[in-house]
């Protein structure tokens, strides 16, 4: 089944990051059967995002943190690859931001 692995410009997930917004990258290790939208996404504290399609395999969140709270993401079990297999739940990630707008 497909997997999925989120990054944040190299910063590990729990960290507190002096950026604000924060973005996140959706790297999946198989070629979905349809192009995968926001819905597919588990949002925690991302206020106005920004959702990005990369590529058939890579997406982008971008999340503006409004006050020092935790932003989490994460991709439950939602779409099949082309086999019809469905993907394994992502981890959480979560970062906090020390910079607010």
């Amino acid at each position: 089944p497909p997997t999925v692995t989120i990054t944040s410009s190299g910063t590990s997930s729990g960290a507190t990051v002096n950026n604000n917004p924060m973005t996140f990258t959706f790297t999946i290790s198989e070629t979905p059967l349809t192009t995968l939208t926001q819905s597919n996404f588990a949002l925690t504290s991302c206020n106005t995002p920004l959702f990005y399609v990369d590529s058939s395999t890579i997406y982008r969140i971008t999340c503006v943190a409004q006050h020092s709270v935790t932003t989490s993401v994460s991709v439950p079990s939602n779409f099949f690859d082309r086999a019809g297999n469905l993907n394994t739940a992502s981890s959480t990630f979560s970062l906090t931001s020390g910079l607010i707008l």
